[in-house]
């Protein structure tokens, strides 16, 4: 029990480590910079007087709807500090462990043996667990957004996040008819039942802006789970190969 605990513990602090270090960089060019630039909106630098904003390339620019008046350009996003870094860099690290330790504890009890191709396929559940699915009523937010209240979004993510676990546990690994319908049913409810509402006044982002966010949110996210799966394949079976065998000595 000691060994197997030791093993969960090894591969997904280790494989998670690694995968929080890797979307940090990657969310250094993706989401990090359009936060940034929703943060100009979200403080007030920008006063948008239509529904004309939209996104040019990388330039953020509000089309005024008062005839006469010259488009509104944003100010300058303020630079992504050293502390900023630093601090997104740790809530990557501790959430890639925490979720490599999810992974490699649910791969251990499913029985499964380790290898990078079945870490894959794990990781790519996570991916439609914890993201893809809750994504589908409640899409990723950049500051500025109208949100639903937060008690409400975190409930149903929270349901969300554990039908879609079940059902797909019972659809995959169970090998069962009736638990797999049971599964589809589960993976179904919480849509049907419909994530919180967000009002129906827009938010000062400008709905391109957002867009992209979502996208690429879903994108980091994407090469966080499936790097953190290969990784929990890769390492789990490097600890579990036999040790070589010594030589034997001569007579």
């Amino acid at each position: 029990m000691l060994s197997m605990f030791r093993r969960v513990v090894l591969t997904g602090i280790g494989a998670g480590l690694f995968a929080g270090l890797l979307v940090t960089f990657v969310q250094a060019f993706t989401t990090i910079p359009l936060i940034v630039a929703a943060e100009v909106y979200e403080t007030g630098d920008v006063h948008d007087h239509g529904p004309e904003a939209r996104l040019d390339g990388s330039l953020l620019v509000l089309a005024h709807s008062t005839v006469g008046e010259p488009a509104a350009l944003p100010g300058e996003p303020e630079p992504v500090s050293l502390e900023r870094r630093l601090s997104t860099l740790v809530a990557n690290l501790v959430t890639g462990a925490g979720f490599g330790l999810l992974l490699a504890g649910a791969m251990t009890l499913a029985g499964h043996g380790f290898t990078p191709q079945r870490g894959l396929l794990w990781g790519i559940a996570g991916f439609a667990t914890f993201t893809l699915a809750p994504s589908l009523g409640l899409a990723p937010e950049v500051p500025g957004a109208v949100t639903a209240d937060l008690a409400a979004r975190q409930a149903w993510w929270l349901m969300t996040a554990g039908l879609t676990a079940a059902g797909l546990a019972l659809i995959l690994l169970s090998g069962r008819s009736l638990l797999a319908l049971l599964g589809i049913v589960a993976l179904a409810l919480p849509h049907v039942i419909g994530s919180p509402a967000a009002g129906i006044h827009g938010g000062a982002v400008p709905p391109e802006l957002a867009a992209e966010f979502v996208s690429a949110s879903l994108v980091s996210q994407a090469i966080f789970w499936a790097v953190l799966g290969y990784a929990v394949g890769w390492i789990g079976q490097r600890i579990d190969a036999p040790a070589p065998d010594r030589l034997p000595q001569p007579a």
